[in-house]
């Protein structure tokens, strides 16, 4: 219930969430052999806050009643993996998608809109991810925080990389997440979240991807016929050239071995998405990808040219 200035307490909010969907049995021992005892409710919650609200285990300790810094820390230490973490926000969503309230925020009621993007966060200690940033953090460092929201309100993903990074690579490791749905997905960036290679691999995980792009009409356009062909027959949006199909069907198999590999989570795709960008000329697997991609964009722009309520 609210209190008389309109506020609900985020401790009370997180047990009758907990009370709702049981998330705290996710946070598991990381060796469950030598386990000894389950941590108090009160003490994952500790935990949560700390960490969620980036108050700092100490100093959480020394402002709460009845938890103790050394107990917090053993806690956090052994019960708060990503992998736990991911499984107990994975049944929260769960909760939130079987809430008959959560379906009236839908556009359409078999299809799953969500969309991503990031933010730059200052960081004042050593961390790892952190890079200078003179556009974002001047002389400081920092990182981007990348977050996934869907129609229903659900918080589904987010993840932490260097504010050097482009947000595109980060994309379809976030959609893989989202495995509480049935629906049709449809995904939404703006211009840093997109390239041609994140429409080709969507398009194989099923996934409809909708960035909103700066500048739309600069964009080019491809198709598997030269561009007289279009130009002879009236058009008006035309390619800017023909697709390289050869390109495509000499590495088809390396591309479906890519996607599967990303599908099975034998690696992410951001790190694959790394490490063929890396080399000094383009990778013959990026530039398939690459070429692919073309052929979905190439669809998505035309269809948003024509569907005005896409």
């Amino acid at each position: 219930a609210l209190s008389q200035d309109g506020y609900i307490p985020i401790l009370q909010l997180l047990k009758e969430v907990n009370q709702v969907c049981q998330f705290t049995q996710d946070f598991q021992h990381l060796s469950p052999k030598n386990v000894k005892m389950k941590p108090k409710e009160e003490t994952l919650m500790a935990g949560v806050l700390a960490k969620g609200c980036n108050i700092g285990l100490g100093k959480l300790a020394s402002i709460s009643a009845g938890i103790e810094e050394h107990t917090l820390h053993n806690t956090v230490n052994w019960f708060f993996s990503l992998d736990n973490i991911r499984k107990a926000n994975n049944r929260i969503v769960d909760a939130i998608h079987n809430l008959k309230l959560s379906s009236a925020y839908l556009k359409d009621p078999e299809i799953l809109h969500s969309s991503s993007d990031g933010r730059k966060v200052n960081v004042d200690v050593d961390c790892l991810h952190a890079n200078h940033s003179y556009k974002y953090f001047g002389k400081d460092k920092g990182v981007t925080i990348y977050t996934f929201i869907d129609e229903k309100q659900s918080l589904f993903h987010n993840s932490v990389f260097s504010a050097s990074d482009r947000e595109a690579p980060y994309v379809i490791d976030g959609l893989l997440q989202n495995e509480v749905t049935d629906l049709k997905q449809v995904h939404s960036t703006d211009t840093h979240g997109y390239t041609e290679q994140i429409f080709a691999v969507s398009h194989f995980l099923g996934i409809a991807f909708a960035p909103r792009l700066a500048n739309i009409g600069n964009q080019q356009i491809y198709s598997f016929s030269a561009r007289k062909t279009f130009y002879d027959k009236g058009y008006r949006l035309l390619p800017s050239r023909p697709i390289s199909k050869n390109l495509v069907l000499e590495h088809w198999d390396d591309i479906l071995r890519f996607v599967a590999t990303i599908k099975m989570k034998h690696a992410t795709a951001s790190q694959l998405f790394k490490r063929l960008s890396s080399y000094s000329k383009e990778h013959p697997l990026y530039r398939a990808l690459k070429e692919f991609g073309r052929i979905i964009k190439s669809q998505f722009i035309l269809t948003y040219f024509d569907d005005e309520d896409l």
